[in-house]
């Protein structure tokens, strides 16, 4: 005789533990019985902070968007300057500007211009 033979002639083949009738075909009405009733539901209070800080929030962001907008259209740090037509000066700027991103003096620049007209 193996243990499960002795078991079940000991203890039986009865189940101990059994569901209602029914169970879970009512279950969520059973449940929504056992709920309490929403009688006592807090509202938020409308306040006019509530009401006015996505309106200020807006405003803020469209206000640094703007201005950042602004600093950037006419902000001019002194690195670059658009030469127009032919002004003198602004070629000269130009050139100068040129010069000293490529590390030039003006010994090296006189000899590449005379190297050229060779």
């Amino acid at each position: 005789m193996n243990k499960e033979d002795f078991l079940i002639k000991q203890v039986g083949n009865e189940r101990p533990f059994k569901v209602p009738e029914n169970y879970f075909r009512d279950f969520a009405q059973q449940m929504m019985d056992n709920l309490p009733e929403k009688e006592n539901a807090r509202k938020p209070k409308t306040t006019i902070i509530r009401i006015l800080r996505p309106i200020a929030v807006a405003a803020c962001v469209c206000g640094a968007i703007f201005g950042a907008s602004v600093y950037l259209m006419n902000h001019n740090d002194g690195n670059y300057q658009m030469a127009s037509g032919n002004d003198m000066y602004s070629d000269e700027v130009a050139i100068n500007q040129m010069m000293e991103y490529a590390m030039l003096d003006n010994d090296d620049f006189y000899n590449y211009v005379l190297e050229e007209q060779q």
